[in-house]
């Protein structure tokens, strides 16, 4: 009997030994698995047991501080709202009505810091009693990866929507993946779900070249996924209908293990707008151009005659035992040629200010030469008029002065030619003053000057003041059909003072005439005013003047040079009859030559001249390289250049 015992006695123990094992293996399994493993008591909801990962993931001092304050290491509300006992027991119930149940919870350390988990409830058995086995996986490092991805992703999304290119993912269906912001605001769609119901909507029925787009599309479409890589424009248009030229790159690329299409689209209306203005600022430049050659051209072949006629003319007005009735018909004539030579010389003036070519070439003159000059031409060229003339200078107006008296004395010319056309009867009064700056009579000072011209025309209503500097303006032209003038010279007047930091005003009055008064800055050119005796000395030269009462030409009497020797070069034989005409009551001794190389030939066989005027624009040597031979063989006297060419 007692040894049947001993062999059961050892089996118990040897049972007793592989449980103990067994339950030990299962204890160091379950607690050094990465999940928070514990034991509740269906019913009362109470802790009986748990794993150490429990512990560690706490920060608790065992198990025993666990299981009593189980139901502190959660908040009090989760996020949901709910108050985390009552979602507690509601969803332990939930366990074992339905066997098991799975959700997230948000657990926390004593400190306060919080432990988003991820809990599973299970039903089992254990002792004969109901039991809720809880297992919980710590998600703070997955959530923590998984909102780094989304703050990627936002990063990412953000840079696509900001990328001024319109970006999408097409797959090999041709149908939109996914696209950027800047796809919807270039295509015009609410949304992307819009875009992808209506991406075929974006591109017209044909491309520019003819082709079909659908057809066009799934070629590019193939020959880029074979190839890898594709540039090409394309014309879009927005859902609205408005056409949207592109260029358009696209790359294959690989998404979740098939090939697909990333297509950039960039906008191309800008650009083309550029090269549009582009095209037209070069076409534009080329017409200036072209207008430019053809006005050189044409002021050059249409002055030079007009010279001819103009300076013939006057050859034969210098003839005193002309008969009368002839010396009429040269009036005639030279008045005429003056005029068409005046309009000419507008017209280049309009092209050049059109063209940003009109300057100024500033140089020291002398106010008296300035007022002589447009005196004498009026009076000469409106010899005609039975008007009274009156000239006014103030005794303070400098005598010399630094500016551009060849534009100062256009526009003076303008304004008195207009004075003239434009009174029928009275009179016209010029007046001349001068406004100095602080720095009163130093050379270099800044000088207004202020010229003043009223006349008692029939003058001009507001409207047509308003109008009277535009380009072509004339008015009344059914009763100034007779009057001669292309109604560009107050255009050009008002460019001319405006160049010249200038200002021009006007007051008329229907009925009672005009007054127009120019100030014009210039610098004080260091020679003092012109004091009483100057000044009245030229206004009495010129006071009180009716003018041609005779209703014959005025006639310019020329005053008899010292000797001089004197050579014209020009390859025109009428050119140089004009010349030789012209110089012959100057008593010079005047030779002529027919060309350059003639001139430079001349020179170097010893005759000697006290000036040579030399033509510009001559055959086989131009007057500029004539000028340089002559200049390089010692000639040092005056060389004065002749040129009809008005534009260059």
């Amino acid at each position: 009997m007692k040894d049947s015992g001993r062999p059961a006695a050892a089996e118990r123990k040897r049972a007793d030994e592989q449980a103990r094992k067994a339950h030990e293996q299962a204890k160091i399994m379950l607690d050094r698995i990465p999940l928070i493993c514990c034991f509740l008591i269906d019913g009362e909801g109470r802790l009986f047991n748990c794993n150490q990962e429990a512990v560690r993931l706490f920060e608790l001092s065992g198990r025993q501080e666990f299981e009593e304050r189980f139901y502190d290491l959660s908040p009090e509300y989760q996020p949901c709202g709910r108050k985390s006992d009552e979602f507690m027991q509601e969803l332990l119930l939930k366990a074992r009505q339905e066997g098991q149940c799975h959700f997230e919870w948000m657990h926390q350390k004593f400190s306060g810091e919080p432990i988003p988990c991820e809990v599973t409830l299970i039903r089992a058995e254990h002792g004969g009693e109901i039991i809720v086995a809880a297992y919980a996986r710590d998600l703070r490092e997955l959530k923590a990866t998984a909102e780094k991805a989304r703050e990627t992703e936002e990063r990412i999304q953000l840079m696509l929507d900001a990328m001024p290119l319109a970006c999408q993912l097409i797959n090999q269906d041709y149908e939109v993946i996914d696209c950027n912001q800047e796809t919807l605001d270039l295509l015009g769609a609410a949304s992307k779900e819009e875009y992808r119901a209506r991406m075929h909507d974006v591109s017209p029925e044909f491309q520019p070249s003819g082709r079909r787009s659908r057809e066009l599309r799934s070629e590019y479409a193939d020959r880029v996924l074979d190839e890898g890589y594709l540039r090409y424009e394309w014309t879009h248009q927005k859902l609205s209908g408005e056409p949207l030229p592109c260029e358009i790159t696209w790359i294959r690329v690989r998404h979740r293990g098939e090939y697909i299409i990333a297509g950039y689209v960039r906008d191309l209306r800008e650009q083309r707008a550029i090269i549009e203005e582009m095209r037209k600022a070069e076409v534009a430049e080329e017409s200036n151009k072209a207008k430019s050659r053809f006005l050189a051209m044409m002021s050059h072949e249409i002055r030079t005659p007009m010279n001819a006629i103009l300076g013939i003319t006057e050859i034969q007005l210098q003839d005193e035992s002309l008969d009368p009735k002839y010396q009429d018909a040269f009036n005639t004539i030279y008045n005429s040629g003056d005029l068409l030579l005046s309009i000419i010389n507008d017209l280049l003036d309009m092209s050049k200010i059109d063209a940003d070519k009109l300057e100024l070439v500033p140089a020291r003159y002398e106010i008296t030469s300035l007022i002589n000059d447009v005196v004498n031409i009026n009076l000469v060229r409106f010899s005609g008029k039975l008007l009274d003339f009156q000239l006014l200078v103030d005794e303070n107006t400098p005598q010399k002065l630094f500016g551009d008296d060849l534009r100062i004395k256009q526009v003076l010319n303008n304004l008195l030619s207009n004075a003239f056309k434009y009174t029928k009867s009275g009179g016209i009064k010029f007046s001349v003053s001068a406004e100095r700056g602080p720095e009163d009579g130093n050379e270099g000072s800044e000088v207004t000057l202020v010229f003043t011209i009223s006349d008692t025309g029939k003058g001009m209503t507001e409207e047509q003041v308003n109008k009277l500097f535009d380009e072509y303006s004339r008015f009344d032209m059914e009763a100034n059909r007779v009057t001669e003038g292309t109604g560009l010279g107050m255009h050009i007047t008002r460019n001319l003072v405006r160049m010249m930091k200038g200002h021009i005003h006007v007051d008329s009055q229907v009925g009672r005439g005009t007054t127009i008064t120019a100030r014009l800055p210039q610098e004080d050119g260091g020679g003092g005013p012109l004091g009483r005796e100057l000044a009245e000395s030229l206004q009495r030269s010129r006071a009180n003047q009716n003018i041609s009462r005779n209703g014959k030409k005025t006639q310019i009497v020329r005053e008899p040079m010292p000797y001089g020797k004197v050579l014209v070069v020009d390859d025109m034989d009428l050119n140089l009859y004009v010349a030789r005409g012209l110089l012959s009551p100057y008593e010079l001794s005047v030779d002529t030559a027919g060309s350059g190389f003639e001139a430079v030939g001349i020179i170097r066989d010893g005759s000697e001249y006290d000036i040579i005027f030399m033509d510009h624009m001559m055959p086989e040597m131009d007057g500029i390289e004539t000028v340089k031979l002559l200049r390089d063989g010692g000639y040092t006297h005056p060389i004065v250049a002749l040129t009809a060419d008005a534009v260059s």
